[in-house]
């Protein structure tokens, strides 16, 4: 089919392949050049054996061919070659394009019949055999399975042995369904007497808490044994949600009430500034201000949490025997202070500026 294709393109050359090819004394190149190239082979009119003879044209290229005396070939590649040519090698060279292409065409179609007289010879036979072929395709994905369950099954005599664990509630469905087969012995014992191995874990939680169980599975499941920390994970994601919106609040109330210590204090700000303070040092009071406030607030904020870990410890230990749960670590804490004095200085920086842009006299003229 490609073959087909290119040699489509020089289709109205009127050239006999054949005999071109048993020429002595002229060498010739089938190809294509791009076309912002092809403009370039005018600087080459002097050269009498740099001709392009163009047959056909496509968005980007022009298909042709270019002869040339033996003894200059080399010379005339290597022109066309920084013009970059694209030859093409044509594999059989027995008469015009004309014809080569016509045979190829009669040929695609002798082999487009002898593919649609195989295809039909597959569906005759698949309509006659299909449900034997299904039966084989199922006895082999047995077979299949039976050898690749061999990792996990023993030997002992002439009989295998296989062991698994199986949920709670599918143990009656388990027994009835091998109770059917025979040659079958099995036995089922409660997981709490295996010694060596442990189930695997299956988190089972309420609807609420489903979506907090992608956490546990990405930072590794409990053991059996050990207790499910889903709810506690949704419960530290959610605080941490609320925490982040009551962030943001506090930031907002910091700037109205900053806002209003500013309008309050109008009368104030004249006389500082009648007194010669500058712009800078009008914000820096009020940047003063939130910064102990927001020193002050995370110091308490900590404290608190520091004194709530001791009933929670106790609550958490009499439920799941596990101590100190709960814990504060000293440089958490400072961090907490640090992210709530930036917080409160951030909130109340606009309104220390809207402060100090008042004019001294009018804020002099203010009750």
């Amino acid at each position: 089919m490609k073959q087909t294709v290119e040699i489509g393109h020089f289709v109205g050359l009127n050239l006999d392949l054949k005999k071109l090819a048993e020429c002595k004394y002229i060498k010739f190149r089938f190809g294509r050049i791009p076309k912002e190239c092809y403009e370039k082979l005018s600087k080459y009119e002097d050269n009498p054996y740099v001709l392009f003879f163009q047959c056909t044209s496509d968005a980007t290229h022009y298909w042709g061919v270019y002869i040339a005396p033996v003894e200059y070939i080399q010379q005339v590649d290597t022109i066309f070659s920084g013009l970059y040519f694209e030859r093409l090698r044509v594999k059989a060279l027995e008469s015009t394009p004309e014809k080569m292409l016509q045979e190829l065409q009669e040929k695609i179609s002798e082999l487009k019949a002898q593919i649609a007289g195989l295809q039909k010879q597959i569906d005759d036979n698949w309509n006659q055999e299909a449900e034997k072929c299904q039966q084989v395709f199922s006895k082999l994905e047995e077979l299949d399975t039976y050898f690749n369950i061999r990792k996990y099954v023993a030997k002992h005599d002439n009989s295998f042995i296989l062991t698994g664990w199986i949920p709670e509630e599918d143990e009656e469905n388990f027994r009835e369904r091998l109770s059917k087969i025979d040659g079958i012995d099995y036995a089922v014992e409660d997981a709490s007497e295996a010694v060596r191995h442990t189930p695997p874990t299956r988190l089972v939680n309420k609807k609420l808490f489903k979506p907090f169980e992608f956490f546990v599975d990405m930072f590794g499941l409990p053991n059996y044994h050990e207790i499910d920390p889903t709810p506690f994970v949704a419960i530290t994601y959610v605080l941490i949600a609320f925490a982040g919106i009551s962030l943001v609040t506090s930031m907002i109330m910091i700037g109205i009430i900053t806002y209003t210590s500013v309008i309050e204090r109008t009368k104030e700000i004249g006389i500082l500034k009648a007194l010669g303070a500058r712009k800078k040092d009008i914000t820096r009071v009020f940047d003063a201000e939130t910064a102990i406030l927001g020193v002050a607030s995370g110091i308490l904020g900590v404290v608190i949490a520091f004194l709530a870990t001791f009933p929670i410890n106790a609550v958490l230990y009499n439920l799941t025997d596990l101590e100190n749960v709960a814990t504060l670590n000293p440089i958490h804490g400072i961090i907490l202070i640090v992210i709530s004095t930036i917080l409160t200085m951030i909130g109340g920086h606009i309104p220390a500026r809207m402060a100090a842009k008042k004019d001294a006299a009018v804020a002099l003229r203010a009750e």
